[in-house]
């Protein structure tokens, strides 16, 4: 008796795919009055929506496993790996969800690194183009931040530490990085900056252990 043979993955999805257009097809021969209009286009329609579907699986798939191989390359101590992987996925693979984690560890791994346009060009790519996580997005604020912080422009610095802030206003957070802002905003001479988010530290965030250094740069600047 012969061995059974093994279904691959491709297989799976592939039967997956039929089994859905077989039940459509169902559907419409019980339910057909309203596909009798346009049958023809609705037909077209409809498989090129179930193939739209199943690319996108694909791609996701695709993409997490990319995502995996590039985490695993670089706890090796395989870097540049790892950052293959991750910008094939930032680059190829843009409207994915492993496609966020991956410019968010591309900017984390140059900003470890020390290359720090790189990490703001990526922590700049989450910003304008993954919204959805408020967190990440304001880490990807606070990133870029200190990326022009070590780069010598503190107004910069300032701007996006108070966007960090403002995205992400949780109380454990949200104090340090207006105190960040603050120490930037008077590095760079903005003194009507460094004011405002001292004082949304002492109104906002009464409790927090940022409140007191507030206080401290506030009396400083007003002597």
């Amino acid at each position: 008796m012969s061995p059974a043979k093994r279904i691959t993955k491709k297989q799976m999805k592939e039967d997956r795919l039929v089994s859905s257009v077989f039940k459509t097809s169902e559907f419409i021969q019980k339910n057909p009055k309203p596909f009798i209009i346009g049958g023809t286009a609705a037909a077209v329609i409809f498989i090129a929506v179930i193939l739209f579907l199943w690319n996108i699986d694909k791609k996701n798939t695709q993409a997490a496993g990319y995502l995996a191989r590039a985490q695993i390359s670089y706890d090796r101590g395989f870097g540049d790996d790892a950052l293959i992987d991750l910008k094939s996925v930032v680059d190829n693979y843009s409207n994915t969800s492993a496609a966020a984690l991956a410019c968010f560890k591309l900017a984390d791994i140059y900003f470890e690194n020390g290359n720090y346009e790189e990490a703001l060009r990526y922590f700049i790519i989450m910003i304008d183009n993954y919204p959805d996580d408020k967190m990440k997005l304001a880490s990807s604020a606070a990133g870029a931040a200190a990326c022009h912080e070590q780069k010598g422009d503190p107004l910069e610095a300032g701007r996006y530490y108070k966007m960090a802030a403002d995205l992400y206003p949780d109380r454990l957070w949200a104090p340090q990085n207006l105190l960040n802002a603050g120490r930037n905003y008077i590095a760079a001479g903005d003194l009507e900056s460094a004011r405002m988010v001292f004082n949304e530290i002492i109104d906002s965030y009464k409790e927090s252990r940022e409140i007191n250094n507030a206080k401290r740069f506030l009396s400083e600047i007003e002597i």
